[in-house]
């Protein structure tokens, strides 16, 4: 059986890449063909893991670190819970740091090795629509296969069931596409 990933959230994975954690187990398929991989390993595996073979999805993903923390946390202001949290979470005390610029997905482009479906909701305001727009470009620039699907209406928790579903159904296309069942 084919091995496929369907990816959430890249942030964890690129904080955990800079914070160099220990090797993790071995990837492995569950009994239903489905790779579940924990956030650390999300970007990696999407990006050119070589145990990934098949296709990868991503929902509301972020592409460039530094223009994600940028707009999250404006200037130095540490008042807001959420900007204290990602300056935490991530080390990261700016928009341009080196170590968020070599870890952003749309960096490491050239290194997928399976066609990608983006997903982003238009209406998201957690994670700017411009994130997969940037990863679109940057993947068809180091030519590889991508697809992308604008959730017209639809926020960053997929809120609306007819557009959950419309996701699912998406990405359940795709995947079959890149691993028909046998």
């Amino acid at each position: 059986m084919r091995r496929f990933i369907i990816a959430v959230a890249l942030l964890g994975a690129a904080v955990a890449a800079r914070a160099a954690p220990p090797a993790p187990p071995p990837l492995d398929v569950e009994q239903d063909g489905v790779l579940r991989v924990p956030d650390h390993q999300l970007a990696g595996a999407a990006l050119g893991d070589s145990k990934i073979r098949g296709c990868a999805v991503a929902y509301g993903g972020i592409s460039d670190m530094n223009t994600f923390l940028s707009a999250a946390i404006p200037g130095d202001d540490d008042r807001s819970a959420t900007g204290r949290y990602l300056r935490q979470f991530t080390g990261s005390r700016s928009g341009q740091d080196p170590a968020m610029t070599a870890i952003s997905p749309a960096r490491l482009a050239a290194r997928a090795d399976a066609p990608v479906l983006l997903i982003h909701g238009a209406d998201d305001s957690v994670v700017s629509i411009v994130e997969s727009q940037e990863m679109e470009r940057a993947l068809r620039a180091a030519g590889k296969p991508v697809e992308f699907v604008v959730m017209k209406g639809e926020d960053h928790w997929l809120s609306r069931d007819a557009t959950r579903k419309a996701m699912l159904a998406a990405s359940v296309d795709f995947v079959e596409k890149y691993n028909p069942p046998q």
